[in-house]
């Protein structure tokens, strides 16, 4: 008789206890995922600015403009930039080199629709027709049906160029 009232004290004890152990486990992951994003990040300093080295973070005040980053050698900055898509915000690294033009792009993170929006990561025409553009961005063409998420990224880029001007 006594078991029947302590059991299920028992065994919400022992799920809370199984609970919070995984919660911990989880929580010890956040240094691993922290470091994973920022290694991301480097390649992706690279890839944008592909002349560029030594590269050292700098401020800049520009709305939506994440981080900034200077290369060493002079070849340019690169922006951690966003603009407002069809699901969120689209987070976009913008190279640009110091005579003003765009060296390259990549999407760091999206909430986009997959098929649609996302077509702006994944249709290597979308992010090529950017190159050696400048701060006028004349000429670019969205991507049929997915014209917020192409008007998102389009506004990343438009705030990097922002911010490149403060620099």
């Amino acid at each position: 008789m006594k078991w029947e009232k302590l059991k299920p004290i028992v065994v919400l004890t022992a799920i809370c206890v199984i609970v919070s152990a995984a919660l911990v486990g989880t929580y010890g992951l956040k240094p691993v995922i922290d470091a994973a994003k920022a290694a991301e990040a480097n390649a992706a300093l690279s890839a944008v600015l592909p002349d560029g080295t030594d590269f050292e973070e700098v401020t800049v005040s520009a709305e939506n403009v994440l981080n900034a980053y200077k290369a060493g050698n002079g070849a340019g900055y690169v922006f951690q930039a966003q603009g407002k898509g069809f699901a969120g915000m689209i987070t976009v690294m913008v190279g640009i080199s110091s005579d003003g033009s765009i060296t390259g792009t990549q999407v760091m993170e999206h909430g986009e629709t997959p098929g649609i929006g996302d077509r702006i990561e994944k249709e290597a025409h979308f992010q090529e027709q950017y190159l050696g553009k400048d701060y006028n961005l004349e000429g670019i063409e969205f991507l049929s049906g997915a014209t917020f998420s192409s008007k998102g990224f389009n506004a990343a880029v438009g705030n990097a160029f922002v911010a490149y001007g403060e620099l």
